[in-house]
């Protein structure tokens, strides 16, 4: 049996890849577009589930990304960022 613990799953707010973590980060560095980007500003989510769990949610969210088209994502953020503004 796994172990369970509390992870976040969080996303690049440039390019939109997911990543996963067991803390609270400062910063990460996307390897996808090799662009650094804050914890705090990005979209994220977290759960108490096994290591395994914790890859299949992320193959889970990259699979609706590649569905999702470029147009949408930047729709959203844009959205959402408006709304903070105001």
């Amino acid at each position: 049996m796994y172990n369970t613990q509390k992870y976040f799953f969080f996303r690049c707010y440039h390019c939109g890849e997911w990543y996963y973590t067991k803390k609270i980060i400062k910063t990460k560095k996307c390897v996808r577009c090799n662009r650094a980007f804050q914890f705090k500003n990005s979209t994220k989510f977290s759960r108490t589930c096994s290591i395994k769990e914790a890859i299949l949610i992320v193959k889970q969210v990259k699979g609706k990304r590649e569905m999702e088209s470029l147009s949408t994502y930047v729709s959203r953020v844009e959205k959402g960022s408006k709304s903070k503004n105001e």
